[in-house]
C-alpha cells in the first residue's frame, strides 16, 4: 500500500519569484532549484524522472485530499495529536537536560545515603510574622543538631512532635530538591538551612552505603516464632509460596510486591544481611528482627552497573519524578525569551487597587466587573477577571494573616510566566520554524493518507464488478496448483503408531479412529493422537517432509514430529474463485485502483515541466 510519511517526503509549495523554471501542477508550482534541492535524496536514489514523478503524484493526491475536508474532522484532530507529540516532546523535554539529569542521578545511584531530616514547614508563606517564627527556629535547631550547641526550650517542645526520621535515601525516592541536598552534602555533616517554598529544612548525612540496587523480595511476617517454623516446613515439604504467605503472613506491607522489583532503598539491614548471599528464588530460614520474625524469598537484585543498561529507565522515570521540574524550568525560561507580551500596567494596577492591601483579610466578596487585557499577544490574553480568578482561588487556601504585597510579588511573575508558557505550548508552531513546518508536513501526509486509505482503497475493496474484471484478466496469477487432500495422525507414542498404520491399512476412518484414541492421554493430559485435515501442494511449505504423492499411507515428519499421513484424494490444478483469492486478489486490485486513479488525476490536470528537466 502506499503511504505518505513525513520522513520520506520533504515537500513544500514554495514561490520562488526570482526563478524563471518552474515546475506546475494545477495551482501549486515550484521552482526546478528548490525542488532538487527538497528532492535531492530522491533524486540520487531513484533518479530525476522518478523524483518528478512522485513529486507530482503527492501534489494530485495532496489537492484531491483537500476536496475531502477531512482536517475538520474529530477522527483527523485525534491522529494529528498522537502523531505530533514526538516532535513536540522534544521543545518540551529537552535533550541536554534530559542529559544531564541522566547524568546528575546516574551518578548519585552508586551510592545510598542514610540521612536524618529537618523541615520546618510553613503553611501560609506570605504570612511574614510566622515565616520569620520558623526561620529563628530553624537557626536554634541547626545550631542543637550540627553545631552542637546546647537546646533552647522552644527546640526541646519542638524536638518532641518530630517523628523518627532516618532514613535511606536515593534518587528518585523523594523529592529533588531535598536529595540534591543531601548528596551535595559530606558524610557525617549537615547542609545549610535551605530556604524552599513550603518553608526551611536542612539535612543531616548520617551514613553511606554502595547502592543495593533493585531488590525483588517478598516476605513472609508473624511474631510467634512457633508459627514461622511450621510456615518453613511447609515450604521445605513443596507447599506454594503464596499459599503458605496468605497462611502465616500477618503484615500487609509486601501486597503487591509478591515477584516483582522493590524499589524501596530503605529496606531493613537484616534482610540485606539474609539475601546477601542467596540465589535467585532461595528462601531463607526462619530469622528475627527488631520487629518479630521473618521468611525471605528472593528473587533477583539488580544493582546500578553499566550506565547504558539504566539510561532508558532513568529518562522514562524522570518523567514521574520531582526531576522533571528541571524540563518545566528550561521551557519557562525558554517560552520568556521568545513570546513578546503585549502589557497593560494600568489595568493590573486598576485590579490591584481595587483589591486593596487588605484583601485577604476582609470577609466581604469584591465586585470588580472590569475586564481589561494585562497581558496578551496575537493569540491568546490574560485579563483582569483572569488575574482576579486566580488571586480568589490563592485566598481558599491562605490566612487571613497574608501579606498582599509579599503575595503579588511573588505571584504575579509566575502568572506572566505561565501565561506565557501556555503561548508558548499552544502555538508551538509559531515560536518554532521547524516544529511548524513538521506540523504542515504532517497534517498533508494525514489528509492524504486518508484519501488512499478511505477513498481509493475503500472504494476499490467495494467494487465487485472491477475485482471480478482485474481476476479476469490476471487469472494466471491466481491458479491452484495440484494438492492433495490429506489427514496428518501425529503421535509420541510409537505403540500408537502401529495401531494407526493398522487401522488406516483397514480404511478406518477418521472419526473410527479418533474415537478409539480420545481416551489416551499423556502424562501431562495430551491427546495420544492428534489429526490434521488439509489440501497441500506437493512443494508447500507446510507439506510433510518427503511427502510422495504415488503412497497411500506413510509415515513422514510433519511439523517437527512423527506422523501418519493418509493420502485421500488428489486435487487438479484450477483457477481460484474471488473468494479463494480473496486478500491476495484485493491487496493486488488496490494498488491497481490506486495506479488507475492517479492516471486519472493526471489526465485532468494541468501540468508543465521545465525542459531543463
Amino acid at each position: 500500500m502506499k503511504s505518505y510519511l513525513i520522513s520520506s517526503l520533504l515537500l513544500t509549495s514554495i514561490f520562488s519569484l526570482g526563478q524563471d523554471s518552474f515546475i506546475i501542477v494545477n495551482e501549486d508550482s515550484i521552482s526546478t532549484k528548490e525542488f532538487k534541492t527538497a528532492y535531492h535524496n530522491n533524486i540520487e536514489i531513484e533518479g530525476i524522472d522518478k523524483a518528478v514523478d512522485t513529486y507530482i503524484n503527492f501534489k494530485l493526491l495532496q489537492q484531491e485530499a483537500e476536496k475531502t475536508k477531512v482536517d475538520t474532522t474529530a477522527a483527523f484532530a485525534r491522529i494529528y495529536a498522537q502523531s505530533i507529540q514526538p516532535k513536540r516532546d522534544k521543545y518540551l523535554y529537552n535533550e541536554e537536560v534530559k542529559n544531564k539529569l541522566v547524568n546528575e542521578i546516574w551518578t548519585n545511584l552508586q551510592t545510598d545515603r542514610k540521612v536524618e531530616i529537618f523541615a520546618l514547614g510553613v503553611a501560609n508563606p506570605f504570612d511574614l510574622e510566622a515565616k520569620k517564627e520558623r526561620s529563628l527556629l530553624a537557626k536554634d535547631l541547626y545550631q542543637q543538631v550540627c553545631k552542637n550547641q546546647p537546646a533552647t526550650q522552644r527546640v526541646i517542645e519542638f524536638r518532641k512532635t518530630l517523628p523518627e526520621n532516618k532514613v535511606w535515601l536515593r534518587p528518585m525516592k523523594s523529592s529533588a530538591e531535598i536529595e540534591r541536598v543531601v548528596y551535595k552534602t559530606p558524610v557525617g555533616a549537615c547542609s545549610e538551612i535551605q530556604n524552599s517554598e513550603n518553608g526551611f529544612f536542612f539535612v543531616k548525612v548520617l551514613e553511606e552505603r554502595p547502592s543495593t540496587g533493585i531488590i525483588g523480595l517478598d516476605f513472609i511476617f508473624n511474631l510467634d516464632k512457633t508459627k514461622l517454623h511450621q510456615a518453613s516446613e511447609e515450604l521445605k515439604n513443596d507447599a506454594k509460596w503464596e499459599d503458605v504467605v496468605s497462611k502465616y503472613n500477618i503484615s500487609k506491607a509486601n501486597t503487591g510486591y509478591i515477584n516483582k522489583p522493590r524499589w524501596d532503598v530503605d529496606i531493613p539491614t537484616e534482610f540485606l544481611n539474609q539475601i546477601k548471599n542467596l540465589e535467585e528464588g532461595a528462601i531463607t530460614e526462619p530469622f528475627e528482627a527488631k520487629d518479630g520474625y521473618y521468611i525471605i524469598k528472593f528473587y533477583k537484585q539488580e544493582k546500578f552497573e553499566n550506565k547504558d543498561n539504566w539510561t532508558d529507565w532513568i529518562e522514562n522515570n524522570i518523567p514521574q519524578s520531582s526531576y522533571s521540574m528541571d524540563y518545566v524550568q528550561y521551557v519557562e525560561n525558554h517560552a520568556n525569551k521568545v513570546v513578546e507580551v503585549i502589557e497593560d500596567p494600568s489595568a493590573q494596577n486598576e485590579l490591584i487597587k481595587a483589591l486593596g492591601k487588605d484583601f485577604f483579610s476582609k470577609d466581604k466578596e469584591i465586585e470588580f466587573k472590569a475586564n481589561k487585557k494585562i497581558w496578551s499577544t496575537d493569540k491568546m490574553s490574560f485579563s483582569q477577571q483572569d488575574l482576579l480568578r486566580e488571586i480568589k482561588l490563592s485566598k481558599q487556601f491562605l490566612g487571613k494573616d497574608t501579606n498582599f504585597d509579599e503575595f503579588l510579588a511573588y505571584s504575579l511573575p509566575k502568572y506572566k510566566t505561565q501565561f506565557k508558557l501556555n503561548n508558548y505550548i499552544t502555538h508551538l508552531e509559531k515560536y518554532e520554524s521547524d516544529f511548524a513546518e513538521a506540523s504542515d508536513l504532517l497534517k498533508q501526509a494525514i489528509k492524504v493518507n486518508h484519501l488512499i486509505e478511505y477513498e481509493i482503497y475503500d472504494k476499490a475493496v467495494h467494487d465487485s464488478i472491477g475485482l471480478q474484471k482485474y481476476l479476469n484478466d490476471h487469472i494466471e496469477d491466481y491458479i491452484w496448483p495440484t494438492r492433495y487432500a490429506l489427514e496428518i495422525y501425529r503421535y509420541k507414542n510409537p505403540e500408537d503408531a502401529k495401531v494407526l498404520t493398522k487401522m488406516l491399512k483397514r480404511k478406518k476412518s477418521s472419526e473410527e479412529i479418533l474415537k478409539f484414541f480420545e481416551g489416551k492421554k499423556d502424562d501431562k493430559g495430551a491427546l495420544a493422537v492428534v489429526l490434521t485435515r488439509g489440501n497441500f501442494a506437493i512443494d508447500g511449505a507446510d507439506t510433510p517432509k518427503n511427502f510422495n504423492p504415488k503412497k497411500k499411507i506413510q509415515s513422514l515428519t510433519y511439523r517437527n514430529g512423527p506422523s501418519i499421513v493418509r493420502l485421500v484424494s488428489k486435487l487438479e490444478s484450477r483457477p481460484k474463485t474471488i473468494e479463494e483469492a480473496s486478500r491476495q486478489l484485493k491487496e493486488a486490485y488496490k494498488s491497481y485502483y490506486y495506479e488507475e486513479t492517479l492516471k486519472n488525476l493526471k489526465k485532468n490536470a494541468t501540468i508543465s515541466l521545465p525542459s531543463t528537466l
